[in-house]
């Protein structure tokens, strides 16, 4: 598998990364069910493309599971140094499932600050950063890493209302009242415009 060596650099592995194709890691944000964040993952695909520049695409989910109801995932956001656990996690379920040299690291809420660690992981241990990028949806946090892009809806009650309370410094909103009334995501929820 082309990623040993890149997840294990301590491992000697023969085998190369595909040329072709791309793959695309889903990664979850806080409390979703796997069978929830496989659905996303899913969603995702039917939004995007099966094929870009006439190669394939396969899609992949980095699953970013939730602990202590909740609480865990919050403790994390909040305070990043207790998020390795489910960093190695992610990276031990991407080590089997990239095989293109060319990754698209999606994150949601949460699992965007896990695309960004990841992201930097991959790039200090060889991969080149022309080959991987991040974007990043509802992201608490203050970047994205190699410059990737992101959307944050500017009444998401849970960046905006929520983490800003608890000192945390998200990038600033840059999808409007027209975007939310153009997306799947219109409900008035306790998390409205989050999804």
């Amino acid at each position: 598998i082309c990623a040993t060596l890149l997840f294990f650099p301590f491992l000697v592995q023969a085998t190369s990364c595909s040329e072709n194709g791309y793959t695309v890691v889903f990664i979850n944000g806080v409390s979703n069910t796997k069978q929830q964040a496989e659905s996303n993952k899913v969603a995702l695909s039917n939004a995007l493309k099966s094929t870009y520049n006439n190669e394939k695409i396969t899609y992949k989910l980095g699953y970013n599971q939730t602990h202590l109801a909740v609480v865990g995932d919050l403790i994390e956001t909040i305070l990043p140094v207790f998020d390795q656990y489910d960093l190695d996690t992610i990276l031990m379920q991407m080590h089997t499932d990239v095989t293109t040299r060319k990754v698209l690291l999606v994150g949601h809420s949460q699992g965007s600050m896990y695309a960004n660690k990841i992201y930097e992981y991959l790039t200090k241990h060889g991969m080149p950063a022309e080959d991987v990028a991040v974007y990043a949806v509802a992201t608490p946090d203050s970047y994205v890493a190699g410059n990737g892009t992101y959307i944050n809806y500017e009444f998401d009650t849970v960046i905006y209302d929520v983490l800003i309370k608890q000192g945390i410094h998200p990038l600033k909103a840059n999808a409007t009242l027209t975007d939310f009334f153009n997306s799947p995501d219109n409900s008035a929820t306790s998390g409205q415009g989050h999804s």
